[in-house]
């Protein structure tokens, strides 16, 4: 069985996650690269808070399992397996913060008291329009204004990033008390959801079947569909193409082969079902999506 995958931000996505202590990045962007479904995984090195101003979260983290309603916000500590599945309409905003420089903060903020209190992974999900929500919306509107590309040459970007990152810990833990209510659902469920994923992550390019995958699970082909769609919202196939296609635009982005060359290696006999597969999914054809993101870039 392969590992949880560790996905590393700075090779994958943007390399500022390697050279920032503090990286914004609206919630939407995150998920326009990486897709609305996000299979198990965990961040070595890396604190992420995840802020919904709008729409609903699927959400598995450790072994606790969440459906969410927005305005919400998800603490996720370094190395904390977590997956989430969220609908088209999610909104929100993504805190990294390395390690290196939160916890030192922590210390300082609440002395005498253990990290994995003040720094636990937590799905807390708050009332609409309350004070605490809409304080919470501003600071993370000033962050979003701070990391725009509009300031990027001004001075002073990274000490105000640090400094509204404080300010929206500080807020946050004050309102740990009120987490979201916790799915209840047997262990067992979610280390199959656990074990599907992972199988995924090792199989998605070879195109298998569901029976190959509950096969190896050792249940049914309805009880990994209920699994699934219990914990995820989603059936076990939309699960294993929603990886596929995040496949896809990556090495659509930064592979130098040609589309015809990248069907081939992502497990597709033909390339017009490759095309077919990606324009159906992404709305947009391979090529037009490349040439999209290399105008951008």
């Amino acid at each position: 069985m392969n590992p949880i995958p560790n996905i590393n931000l700075g090779e994958v996505y943007d390399t500022r996650y390697e050279s920032s202590e503090v990286h914004y990045e609206c919630f939407s962007k995150l998920a326009h690269f990486f897709g609305r479904n996000m299979p198990v995984h965990w961040h070595d090195r890396f604190f992420q808070i995840h802020f919904l101003s709008r729409g609903q979260m699927h959400l598995q983290l450790d072994e606790k399992v969440y459906r969410a309603h927005a305005p919400l916000f998800v603490m996720t500590p370094p190395s904390v397996p977590h997956a989430f599945v969220t609908g088209d309409d999610a909104e929100g905003h993504v805190l990294t913060v390395t390690q290196n420089w939160i916890w030192p903060l922590l210390t300082q903020l609440y002395p005498g008291q253990k990290q994995e209190v003040v720094a636990r992974a937590a799905c807390i999900e708050l009332c609409p329009l309350s004070d605490e929500a809409l304080a919470l919306e501003r600071l993370w509107l000033l962050m979003a204004y701070e990391a725009s590309e509009v300031n990027a040459l001004k001075m002073g970007v990274s000490e105000a990033m640090r400094a509204l990152t404080q300010l929206l810990w500080i807020d946050m833990h004050r309102l740990m008390g009120q987490g979201a209510e916790e799915i209840a659902l047997p262990r067992v469920d979610v280390r199959l959801f656990r074990q599907f994923n992972q199988l995924v992550e090792r199989d998605f390019m070879t195109h298998e079947s569901l029976k190959h995958y509950a096969e190896h699970m050792s249940i049914t082909e309805a009880r990994l569909n209920d699994v699934c769609q219990r914990i995820s919202g989603m059936s076990p196939k939309a699960l294993i193409h929603d990886r596929l296609l995040r496949e896809c635009k990556q090495m659509l982005l930064y592979s130098p082969l040609s589309i015809q060359e990248l069907a081939y290696h992502l497990g597709f006999k033909d390339p017009s079902y490759f095309s077919r597969f990606f324009s159906k999914s992404a709305r947009v054809s391979p090529s037009v999506f490349r040439e999209n993101k290399r105008s951008l870039g």
